[in-house]
């Protein structure tokens, strides 16, 4: 199973005794540290209401001809 640690399934499997805790941990410390390859970038998140609000801005749809 390629798929046995995979980080959003692993706590399900361990609850359901499929992986050991101690399996985790040493796959855990087999990993290469990948933080070189990491990429960082800020991001600026719109809660819904705001995007629904900035659509009265819009030109396009306006049927006032």
């Amino acid at each position: 199973m390629k798929d046995r640690f995979d980080k959003r399934l692993l706590e399900r499997r361990i609850r359901q005794g499929l992986v050991t805790q101690e399996e985790a941990d040493a796959h855990l410390q087999k990993l290469a540290d990948a933080a070189a390859n990491a990429t960082s970038f800020d991001a600026r998140l719109e809660s819904s209401r705001d995007a629904v609000n900035d659509d009265d801005d819009d030109d396009d749809d306006d049927d006032d001809d």
